[in-house]
């Protein structure tokens, strides 16, 4: 049964006695699951068990998982069938066979010392959370400015910089995981909900921000507007609007007003919704600048980028809430399953 022996000192004297299971969801990761699993094996500490829980592949993913296997007796594979991302992550963490999990996703490459890090701060500061960084691959212009819109920008303001906290790099304990219900039966957004009920539980929290995984980031434009569809639908279902949504909204009827006394009174009201767009791609720019020059931030093709990216943004996130309105039952699903995570 899982969880029968812990392996866990709980006086936290050390990090020796700590076992870990590293938990990962995958649904069609052939391209990149070899990669993945080639740097889990180089981890300076490796996990005692790392438990993959596919969510109904149709490529070769379960193929490569087991041709794996086959060299790696702690590799453990739960076919889930077509379940949410978090539901797969409650399923992996529900049958590890240890206490503090590691969590990542398919799409990471952990660096070499990403658990021992992990589990170092874990064994040191007693948390029941410990939050690593992640960092996105950038090697074109288009990869940069998705990055720059929709990657979180390094919180300067956790002793060294880190964006976080993430499901792709993360460590925690199973009472922690259950103390909150698991994670939300959710596609997207899923972490988001956790971290926020464990803080709102008062979890005790540690940072790891050389704790570093390098994360594959889709740029493609389909799939960056098909993503903020999802993540808008998310958002809406669990009544998150005043986070993102009401902005935005806002934004835009403020830009239709402008536009509507251009047309009646004088064309340099267009000016000023133009002026707002050009803000909001500086500061996103702003945001990412770290240590770069100026030169850098005023790149003409990187904020001509950035603003198009923006704007595929908007248009996602009003695409999804309309079709948050064709999904009554659902809503009140997601709903009642958030209520009842902070009522346990």
């Amino acid at each position: 049964m899982p969880h029968a022996s812990t392996g866990y000192d709980r006086t936290g004297t050390g990090s020796p006695s700590i076992k870990v299971s590293l938990i990962i969801p995958t649904r069609n990761e052939a391209i990149q699951i070899e990669q993945l699993l080639s740097s889990i094996a180089e981890q300076t500490r490796q996990p005692d068990e790392i438990v993959i829980i596919d969510r109904g592949s149709a490529d070769a993913t379960l193929d490569l998982l087991k041709r794996a296997k086959a060299d790696n007796p702690g590799l453990r594979i739960i076919s889930a069938g077509n379940t949410s991302r978090g539901q797969a992550r409650n399923i992996g963490i529900a049958n590890a066979r240890h206490d503090w999990i590691a969590l990542t996703d398919a799409a990471s490459r952990p660096e070499p010392d990403w658990l021992e890090r992990l589990v170092e701060v874990a064994a040191q500061s007693g948390a029941m959370l410990v939050c690593g960084n992640f960092e996105p691959e950038i090697d074109t212009l288009q990869k940069e400015c998705a990055s720059i819109v929709c990657v979180p920008a390094r919180d300067t303001g956790i002793e060294e910089a880190v964006r976080g906290p993430s499901v792709a790099s993360a460590l925690v304990h199973f009472d922690a995981w259950k103390s909150v219900g698991g994670f939300p039966d959710l596609e997207a957004a899923e972490d988001l909900f956790f971290f926020d009920e464990l803080d709102h539980k008062g979890c005790r929290i540690g940072w790891a921000p050389r704790a570093q995984v390098r994360w594959q980031l889709c740029s493609s434009l389909r799939a960056i507007y098909s993503q903020h569809v999802l993540l808008s639908v998310q958002s809406v279902l669990a009544r998150r609007q005043r986070y993102w949504h009401y902005p935005v909204f806002c934004s835009y009827i403020a830009a239709s007003l402008c536009i509507y006394l251009a047309l009646v009174h004088n064309p340099f009201w267009l000016l000023l919704p133009t002026l707002g767009l050009i803000v909001r791609a500086g500061r996103k720019i702003r945001e990412h600048r770290e240590n770069r020059s100026l030169p850098w931030m005023l790149k003409p093709a990187r904020f001509a980028g950035v603003l198009g990216i923006i704007l595929l943004v908007d248009l996602a996130m009003f695409a999804g809430w309309i079709k948050v309105w064709f999904k009554p039952g659902e809503k009140r699903r997601v709903a009642t399953l958030l209520a009842s995570m902070r009522a346990d």
